[in-house]
């Protein structure tokens, strides 16, 4: 239960009221109604209280929503608050301006994680990883896959069969040899079954984009399988398509050397990309925020090698190739990024 005693500061009181909805969402009704009765008396202790309270409203309400797509249960919801309220504590350890963007995300991350049925399957998934983590997991039938920044998958592998659900973020797959079971990687726009043995699969913003490295998949879209249709479409080594849940579309063809290097040495690489690409990926392997001006940056393009697990040296480089860039580190946390000249 959090505790009823005065806080120190309007920090404590952000951190206490994220605890006090895991107790009033409780799934057993006993806790939930002992919950509602000190929730009442925590709230009459301090004026700030009471205005932190009237905040929740909209958390309750999303984890209301949450609970009738999860059977009644509010896991997902409460893993993702604990997980706000672990991470916020540490970052009590930074200055005063870094806990109030801390403060802000505290508030705001609740109603938007609990508002997407998606994200709360991607903290329930098999495997997963968090922002600037990359996992690598050698499989029952000893397929090797490894997971890149935000990702996450569920696995489902039975006598017949292996299934892998990418539920969000990519994933790179050196699928291991077995005739008597089929491996296919399902997304919700499509369905991808391995024929040979290496490729990258990512999802992102309801678009799945295919990268073969060796031999070949076999592709449906998500439309085609609904249907039961014959039809699909064969993607050989050195090609890259890009999946949605009616359409296959030819993107490019690729250096395959080049995307193995990138996952073994942990690398973005970036072949005439506008900036605004190159931060928008920069920030998926980083803690914190990336802010910039779209407009400001638009038409700066670039060509360049980035370590993605040291995302300071990354900024670092970007900037010593772009000399009219300015990088703020305003906090560890929050970056700002502009230009020093009209654009």
């Amino acid at each position: 239960m959090p505790t009823h005693a005065l806080p120190a500061s309007c920090d404590d009181i952000a951190a206490q009221a994220a605890d006090w909805i895991v107790q009033l969402t409780a799934d057993d009704e006993k806790t939930r109604a002992r919950a509602c009765s000190d929730f009442e008396a925590w709230k009459r202790q301090d004026v700030r209280h009471a205005q932190a309270a009237a905040k929740l409203q909209g958390v309750l309400d999303s984890l209301d929503a949450i609970s009738s797509t999860s059977k009644g249960h509010t896991r997902p919801a409460h893993t993702a608050i604990r997980t706000a309220i672990s991470d916020y504590k540490t970052s009590r350890r930074i200055k005063k301006t870094t806990i109030a963007i801390a403060m802000v995300c505290l508030c705001a991350m609740p109603v938007w994680m609990l508002s997407h049925t998606e994200t709360a399957h991607s903290l329930m998934a098999d495997m997963r990883t968090a922002t600037g983590q990359r996992q690598t997991q050698t499989l029952s039938d000893g397929t090797k896959m490894t997971l890149g920044s935000q990702s996450a998958v569920d696995i489902s592998f039975d006598a017949v069969s292996r299934t892998v659900n990418l539920v969000t973020g990519e994933i790179l797959v050196e699928v291991a040899k077995d005739p008597l079971r089929p491996f296919v990687i399902n997304t919700r726009e499509g369905s991808i079954r391995a024929l040979g043995t290496r490729f990258v699969v990512e999802r992102q913003d309801e678009v799945t984009t295919l990268t073969m490295l060796e031999s070949a998949v076999v592709v449906q879209t998500a439309e085609q399988k609904a249907q039961g249709s014959k039809s699909s479409r064969v993607v050989k080594a050195g090609e890259q398509i890009r999946i949605t849940t009616g359409t296959i579309n030819t993107v490019t063809g690729i250096d395959t050397r080049e995307v193995n290097d990138a996952w073994q040495f942990g690398q973005l690489v970036v072949r005439n990309r506008p900036l605004t690409d190159v931060l928008d990926l920069l920030s998926k392997h980083r803690q914190g925020y990336i802010s910039y001006d779209r407009d400001r940056l638009a038409g700066i393009m670039m060509s360049v090698v980035l370590p993605i697990d040291d995302t300071d040296k990354a900024l670092q480089l970007i900037a010593n190739s772009l000399p009219d860039l300015r990088i703020r580190m305003l906090t560890p946390y929050f970056v700002y990024v502009d230009r020093t000249l009209p654009p």
